[in-house]
C-alpha cells in the first residue's frame, strides 16, 4: 500500500524530468474520469489517480497528472463532467496532446462493482485495449487496478504489434520494399546444439488470463442462485418468534378478561369466597392472573427476537430471493402489522361486550331480549377480530419463511447497509407498536376498574375517580394510536427495504469490516474509511 502511494508523489516530478528522454519511445496517455453512478465523485477522483499510477508503473507511457488534466481543462474553459462518449473523450485526449486515452465505466449490480476500461487512440478513435474486472467492494477493485492496467497496456502492445506486421507483408506484396525473412521463436539456438523444431512450437498458446483474485463467471452466478442456509434458518426463526408473538399477546388478553371476571366473583361471593380467589381448581382469579402474566412475558420475549432476528438473517450473509420472493417479504411485514391491528380492534370489543352483559344482567325482563342481541353482535365481533388477527399473524410467518423458497431469478435482497438499517428500523418498529399495544391493554383495564369505582363511589370522591378513569383512558388512547403509527411504519419501511433499491457507492463504501486510514490523495491530511460489512 506505501508503494502504490509513492507513486501519487514522484508521478508529477518523473513525468517532467523524464520526458525529453523517452518522448520518442513512449506515448502520452491521458485516464479519464469514468461514467457512473456507483461511487461519489471524490471516490472515483481516487480511483483514476489509481489506475493512472499503475499504467504509468507499466513503463510504456507518459501520463498525464489528473490534477496536471484539469488545470488544463480549466484553462480552455472545458468541462468533461457531461462527457458520456467516446467523440466527447477523443475530443478532450485532443486538448489534452494525448495520443492515447483511457475510459470506461464503473456500475454497481447487487453488491459487486463492474468495471469496464478501454484504451482509444486519440487521431483514429481506434481501441487498442480492453480490460473488465468484478470486484467485492471497492478494497478490491483498488487492488484490481493493477491488473487492469496490465491488461490494457498487454492488449495495447498486442495489437499494435499485430498492425505494424500488416503493414509490413502489404508493402511486400506491392514491392516496395525487400521482404525480410523475420527469426522466430523456434528458430533460436538455446544451446550450442541444433534442435529439431517441434510441431507445436507453431501453434500459439492461449494467453494466460490475469489473476484478479476474482471467482470465475460460474461459480458467482452459482452463488447468486444460491440458497444461504444460516440466513434463512435465522430469518425464519424471527418470523416464527414474531407469529408467535402476536398469538401469545391474544391468549394473554383472555386470561387477563377471565382473572377480571373471576376477581368480579371473588367479590360478589358470599361463601368460600377464598376458592375464587386462589383456589386450587384452576378458575381462580389468581390463576388466571399468573397464566395473564406467564403469557404476556412470552410475547414480550417473542416479539423482541422477532424483531431482532428477522432483520439479522441479512446480516451474516448475502440472502438471494426473487422479485416475488421480495414481494412476499414485503407482504408478510404489511400481514404482521394488520394482525395486531386487529388485535387491538378486537379487545374493544371484548371490552363492549362485556358493558352490554352487564347491562343485560341488570335490565328489567322488556329490555333484556334486545340488550342480549347487542351483546351477541359485541361478542361476535370480538371473536371474528381475534381470529382474523391471528389468520394474519400466521399467514406472516408462511410469506416470510417461504419467501427465500419463490422461484424465479434471483438476486441479493437487502444487499446494501442502507437496505440493512432500513429493514432493521422497520422490524424494531414492529416490535416496539406491540410492545405499547400490551401497555394499551394494561391501561384499558385499569381505565375499565377506575370506571367501576366511580360508577359505586359516594358523591364526595365521584370527581376524583372520574378524572382518573379519564386519565387513563387518555393514556390508552395514546398507546393505541403510536402502536398503529409504529405497525405502519415498520411494514413500510421492511416493503421499501425489499422493493426499492437504496443502493449507493457512498454507502456501500462504508462496508464493513475494520476502520483504516491512510495519507489523502491530495497530500494533506488522512482519509478515515470505515467498513461495514
Amino acid at each position: 500500500m506505501i508503494k502504490r502511494k509513492l507513486y501519487f508523489c514522484i508521478l508529477i516530478f518523473t513525468s517532467a524530468l523524464l520526458t525529453p528522454l523517452f518522448a520518442q519511445d513512449k506515448e502520452t496517455l491521458a485516464v479519464l474520469d469514468f461514467q457512473t453512478e456507483a461511487v461519489s465523485k471524490t471516490e472515483m477522483g481516487a480511483i483514476v489517480e489509481f489506475l493512472s499510477a499503475e499504467l504509468f508503473n507499466t513503463d510504456k507511457y507518459i501520463v498525464i497528472d489528473v490534477s496536471q488534466r484539469q488545470t488544463i481543462l480549466k484553462e480552455m474553459e472545458f468541462s468533461n463532467s457531461g462527457c458520456t462518449d467516446d467523440s466527447c473523450a477523443l475530443e478532450i485526449g485532443k486538448l489534452l496532446s494525448a495520443e492515447l486515452i483511457v475510459t470506461g465505466n464503473l456500475s454497481k449490480v447487487g453488491s459487486r462493482y463492474l468495471l469496464s476500461a478501454k484504451m482509444l487512440q486519440t487521431e483514429t478513435s481506434r481501441t487498442v485495449g480492453t480490460a473488465n474486472g468484478k470486484f467485492g467492494n471497492l478494497d478490491d477493485l483498488i487492488d484490481g487496478l493493477e491488473e487492469i492496467a496490465a491488461t490494457l497496456s498487454g492488449a495495447e502492445k498486442a495489437d499494435v504489434t499485430a498492425a505494424a506486421a500488416d503493414t509490413t507483408v502489404t508493402a511486400a506484396e506491392n514491392g516496395n520494399i525487400k521482404e525480410t525473412p523475420v527469426q522466430t521463436a523456434a528458430d533460436v539456438k538455446t544451446d550450442d546444439t541444433e534442435k529439431p523444431a517441434d510441431n507445436s512450437a507453431d501453434e500459439a498458446e492461449p494467453a494466460a488470463k490475469p489473476e484478479t483474485g476474482l471467482p470465475e463467471k460460474k461459480e458467482i452466478d452459482e452463488k447468486e442462485n444460491g440458497f444461504n442456509l444460516p440466513a434463512f434458518f435465522v430469518s425464519a426463526a424471527g418470523a416464527a418468534g414474531y407469529t408467535a408473538s402476536g398469538i401469545f399477546r391474544s391468549i394473554s388478553f383472555v386470561n387477563r378478561l377471565d382473572a377480571e371476571a373471576a376477581y368480579s366473583d371473588y367479590m360478589s361471593a358470599a361463601d368460600n369466597s377464598w376458592l375464587l380467589y386462589a383456589g386450587d381448581g384452576g378458575q381462580s382469579y389468581q390463576q388466571y392472573f399468573y397464566d395473564y402474566e406467564r403469557n404476556s412475558t412470552i410475547g414480550y420475549i417473542t416479539s423482541g427476537l422477532g424483531g431482532a432476528l428477522s432483520p439479522g438473517g441479512f446480516y451474516i450473509g448475502d440472502s438471494y430471493m426473487s422479485f416475488g420472493g421480495r414481494l412476499s417479504y414485503g407482504i408478510a411485514a404489511m400481514a404482521f402489522a394488520a394482525g395486531n391491528v386487529f388485535s387491538v380492534i378486537s379487545t374493544n370489543f371484548a371490552f363492549n361486550s362485556i358493558k352490554a352483559y352487564d347491562d343485560y344482567i341488570s335490565a328489567g325482563s322488556a329490555t333484556s331480549e334486545e340488550l342480549w342481541y347487542i351483546y351477541e353482535d359485541e361478542f361476535n365481533n370480538y371473536q371474528a377480530c381475534q381470529y382474523t388477527g391471528i389468520g394474519l399473524w400466521g399467514l406472516g410467518g408462511l410469506l416470510s419463511i417461504g419467501s427465500a423458497l419463490i422461484p424465479g431469478e434471483k438476486t441479493a435482497a437487502a444487499s446494501s447497509l442502507v437496505e440493512k438499517i432500513i429493514l432493521t428500523a422497520g422490524y424494531l418498529f414492529l416490535a416496539g407498536g406491540n410492545f405499547t399495544a400490551s401497555a394499551a391493554m394494561n391501561t384499558r383495564f385499569n381505565a375499565e376498574d377506575a370506571y367501576a369505582d366511580y360508577m359505586s363511589a359516594g358523591g364526595s370522591s365521584a370527581a376524583d375517580l372520574f378524572e382518573v378513569y379519564q386519565a387513563y383512558q387518555n393514556n390508552y388512547e395514546i398507546l393505541s394510536y403510536t402502536s398503529f403509527g409504529l405497525w405502519g411504519a415498520g411494514a413500510a419501511a421492511v416493503a421499501a427495504a425489499m422493493l426499492i433499491p437504496f443502493d449507493s457507492g457512498a454507502a456501500d463504501s462504508m462496508s464493513a469490516e475494520n476502520i483504516s486510514v491512510r495519507p489523502s490523495l491530495t497530500g494533506f491530511g488522512v482519509e478515515v474509511e470505515l467498513k461495514l460489512k
